[in-house]
């Protein structure tokens, strides 16, 4: 009778695990999306259009957070309207590229009761013919960019108030090429922190009007 031993010898195990894979997330034909609610929070895209050919609604509140890594709109196509509204303490966008409001088309983003949004460089009114709104109102409430171009080929307005703050760290430009107007309202506690220069009305028209 043979009597056999076996050895197993079990080394270090590398498991490779795929990265995760996000989409891009379009909001559009009359729908209207809740962070949390219908959709979970955290919640995180590649980029996002919230009206892409027609209405589309984003609602982040009660603490809500999404993140998207590339470029995102407000406001897309031709005819489109889109509205994102970030409200309440702890409720948040983060947006790790540019943020559009109004490419060819109408975008609003309102930022209110302690929200906070962040991005890269942001457009108000992109293209000919488009109009872009930010408000940013309310203690805590915050909106963070790099560059700001309010008017860029379109139409674009910023208003903040009640304790709102818009940072950017690089220019902010009001009316930036022949044809667009921008405007800045900044009034009742509102600041307007910027780093580098501001022009008002670069090639375009543009206003900036603090009061209290």
């Amino acid at each position: 009778m043979k009597i056999y031993s076996l050895a197993l010898i079990v080394g270090p195990l590398n498991l490779l695990l795929a990265p995760a894979v996000y989409a891009f997330e379009t909001i559009n034909n009359g729908q209207i999306v809740t962070v949390p609610g219908t959709q979970n929070s955290p919640w995180t895209t590649t980029g996002m259009s919230v009206g892409e050919t027609n209405a589309g609604t984003l609602l982040i509140q009660d603490g809500g957070s999404v993140t998207s890594t590339d470029a995102s709109y407000i406001g897309r196509l031709t005819n489109a309207t889109g509205l994102v509204e970030v409200s309440d303490v702890g409720s948040q966008w983060n947006i790790s590229s540019n943020l559009t409001m109004g490419y060819y088309a109408t975008g609003t983003l309102n930022i209110s009761a302690g929200g906070v949004v962040s991005n890269t460089s942001a457009y108000m009114g992109r293209e000919d013919g488009a109009t872009g709104v930010v408000n940013v109102s309310g203690a805590g409430s915050l909106w963070s960019n790099e560059s700001l171009n309010i008017g860029f080929y379109g139409d674009g307005t910023l208003n903040i108030n009640d304790g709102g703050k818009v940072t950017n760290t690089g220019l902010g430009i009001l009316g930036n090429y022949v044809g667009s107007t921008g405007t800045v309202n900044v009034s009742t506690g509102g600041l307007w922190d910027i780093t580098q220069s501001l022009f008002v009305g670069r090639a375009g028209i543009g206003t900036l009007t603090i009061s209290e």
